[in-house]
């Protein structure tokens, strides 16, 4: 019974919730994708675990839809700046939520399945071991060793993906193309992030080369372990200077900044070819050898 329930019930459950659950889900992988253009925006109050905050999202009409749809989006941005990001009038691809109220951009950064496939093969390599030792004698030392080659496997390749892709910017965004642009305004704006905490950030827009319209530069904040207050940042942005900023696939500008999600992705990305061979071979070592007849 006990490796019925651990063996067998226990992945599927595990399976089930790291698939099923989330925001977006894995399982957005399979909605229906639609391009839907931005009607408008809408604020609202969001409870978060600092209270509440005032979230501005974008609202998509879709052909043959007549309500219109938010934009789910990954930051709580003011609203200046989410109207600027996401102007009236702007193509957007979308994963549309089953729910028909909420669509998701399909290159959310939060939309990644490396790691729910890399929990899958974890699962499954259990499942795999249970069932087999209905028919061959599987000791504790083989269960040992295919678990922890499994997560040899599955671990470094979850972390390769999930600490590149993960952040604003991910630590991919040292590969995305250079964008000159001139600066238009440089300001410092008090935001209030719940619980009565306030905190100052740099606003900064920019107008790109060749560009007609201003945009916002994201995510300008002190990388970890430095101390860069919002005035040292908005100053580093003088009125009139061109600047070198980084273009995201969606069409964001980021501020080309060496950061330390690169610093862990280059020492983790080092590191995982080891750690998958070793793993891959503990898994077919335990899932080659027999163990003799069942007692």
């Amino acid at each position: 019974m006990g490796r019925v329930l651990f063996g067998i019930v226990a992945p599927i459950l595990v399976l089930f919730i790291v698939w099923v659950f989330g925001n977006p889900p894995a399982t957005s992988m399979f909605w229906q994708t639609e391009t839907g253009v931005v009607s408008g925006h809408q604020t609202r109050l969001v409870t978060t675990g600092y209270g509440d905050v005032s979230k501005t999202v974008p609202q998509l009409s879709i052909p043959g839809r007549d309500a219109l749809l938010d934009l789910n989006l990954n930051n709580f941005d003011g609203a200046e700046a989410v109207i600027a990001e996401w102007p009236i009038g702007r193509s957007v691809a979308v994963k549309l939520s089953p729910s028909g109220y909420t669509a998701y951009p399909t290159d959310d950064p939060r939309r990644g399945y490396v790691v729910h496939l890399a929990v899958m093969v974890l699962g499954l390599t259990i499942i795999v071991l249970t069932i087999r030792s209905y028919f061959v004698a599987v000791d504790v030392g083989t269960y040992l060793m295919a678990g922890i080659g499994a997560v040899f496997v599955v671990l470094p390749i979850g972390l390769c993906y999930g600490i590149w892709t993960s952040g604003d910017p991910p630590a991919t965004a040292i590969f995305w193309p250079s964008q000159k642009a001139e600066v238009q305004s440089s300001t410092v704006k008090t935001f209030p992030v719940g619980n009565g905490t306030n905190v100052d950030r740099a606003i900064v827009f920019v107008r790109p080369e060749g560009g007609h319209e201003d945009r916002q530069v994201l995510a300008l904040r002190p990388a970890l372990f430095e101390a860069r207050s919002a005035d040292e940042i908005a100053a580093e942005f003088p009125v009139g200077e061109t600047v070198r900023l980084k273009r995201s696939p969606s069409g964001g500008l980021y501020e080309p900044r060496w950061r330390f999600n690169n610093w862990l992705s280059l020492f983790i990305s080092i590191l995982a070819p080891f750690m998958v061979a070793v793993g891959g071979l503990l898994v077919f070592a335990a899932l080659g050898g027999r163990n003799g007849a069942r007692s």
